[in-house]
């Protein structure tokens, strides 16, 4: 590129008939020099020697600032290297907001079809995303320790804690910490027409030893599930709906289970219950020589969480943003999930094998989002 353009000699030059008028201009006046010339002397020629010194100046100005403009256009149009590095698998190296930017968070905690809203598309209840990448933070200084009933209370709490619900008559009020009585919930109201056999089959399985309808497997006295009740699109309740085995008719839309823990009294019960499903996972998880045998335990445990609802609310983030991409780190298998369709955990509708499907998909899609991180070589069998 040369130094000096014909652009920046213009430049300087219509600077300079700016300061003094052309020949043009000259002799559309010809009285002041015809008139006396010798005050056309004496004022003109001073002013012809300015014209000289503001043009010598001016070059150079105008040649400096282009250079300059040109220079940072040019810089603009280079495309820019693409990073490198390539971050290896590890369970105790620090992502979030190291490796992962803290601007990108939000994408762990936001459905994957509301993410171009920006980090802001859930602060319908304010201090969401706050909240988040708190209990984010703390999930990964805890890696490798043990879960049981009141780990998973602690995260759950740090997920809600500080965050105003939605608006319920007008106001927003907070969530309530820890396990509470619970009268009744309702499971998935968009996906029971889909529930495949093979997850009716083990929804059967993992409520009856729970359930009021099969007295003789009960392990307490009072029930989790009291009675459960199939809706049809109007929330009305289709008949003899409420026992097991579970069948789903064409026209259910959702499962509303109503639990006999509804005294604070009954609460350790409720904490006996997790721990068993802690307890029947890692007990899987010591078997497991793959990573799909492994992928099985950790969807078979935050189903069994999700469906039992054990918190009155906030169990869909707790699940499914902060205790699945714990497992995964925690068992080598991936350094976080971002799932196509989080309600898959949010009624524990699915069957274990549909679940660990959609959790190989939302890996993919992390993988994707983040390209810097490399992914682990999965574990087969010896």
């Amino acid at each position: 590129m040369p130094l000096l353009s014909t652009s920046f000699f213009q430049s300087a030059l219509d600077f300079s008939i700016f300061v003094y008028p052309n020949k043009s201009t000259e002799k559309e006046r010809p009285c002041c020099r015809d008139a006396n010339p010798h005050l056309h002397f004496t004022l003109v020629y001073p002013f012809m020697l300015l014209k000289i010194k503001i043009s010598c100046l001016a070059i150079p100005l105008f040649t400096g600032i282009s250079f300059l403009l040109e220079s940072c256009s040019i810089r603009s149009s280079i495309p820019q290297p693409i990073p490198t590095t390539i971050y290896q698998f590890s369970t105790v190296k620090p992502l979030y907001g190291t490796i992962l930017p803290d601007a990108d968070l939000y994408k762990l905690f936001i459905d994957r079809d509301k993410q171009h809203l920006g980090e802001d598309a859930f602060e319908d209840e304010p201090g969401y995303k706050s909240a988040m990448k708190q209990a984010l933070r703390y999930m990964e200084q805890t890696l490798g320790e043990k879960l049981d009933a009141e780990e998973l209370a602690k995260l759950r709490n740090l997920c809600v804690e500080s965050v105003l619900g939605k608006k319920k008559a007008g106001k927003q009020v907070g969530f309530r910490m820890g396990y509470a009585p619970l009268s009744s919930y309702c499971l998935d109201k968009q996906r029971m027409r889909t529930m495949s056999p093979q997850a009716i089959h083990e929804f059967n399985q993992l409520v009856a030893p729970y359930s009021a309808d099969t007295t003789k497997q009960l392990l307490y006295q009072t029930p989790y599930i009291s009675t459960f009740e199939l809706l049809d699109n109007q929330k009305n309740c289709l008949p003899n709906s409420s026992a097991l085995p579970l069948k789903l008719p064409n026209q259910v839309n959702s499962i509303k289970i109503r639990t006999g823990f509804q005294q604070s009294k009954d609460l350790p019960r409720v904490k006996e219950i997790v721990n068993g499903f802690f307890d029947t996972y890692y007990k899987e998880i010591a078997k497991a020589q793959t990573s799909t045998e492994k992928l099985g335990a950790i969807a078979k445990l935050c189903r069994s969480i999700e469906l039992f609802h054990v918190f009155p609310d906030g169990n869909g983030r707790t699940t499914c943003f902060i205790l699945l991409p714990k497992l995964l780190r925690e068992n080598g298998i991936a350094h976080g999930v971002i799932l196509d369709d989080p309600a898959t955990f949010d009624a524990g509708t699915f069957s274990i094998q549909e679940m660990a499907a959609q959790i190989c998909q939302g890996i993919e899609t992390f993988y994707s989002e983040f390209p810097m991180l490399q992914r682990p070589k999965p574990a087969s069998a010896a």
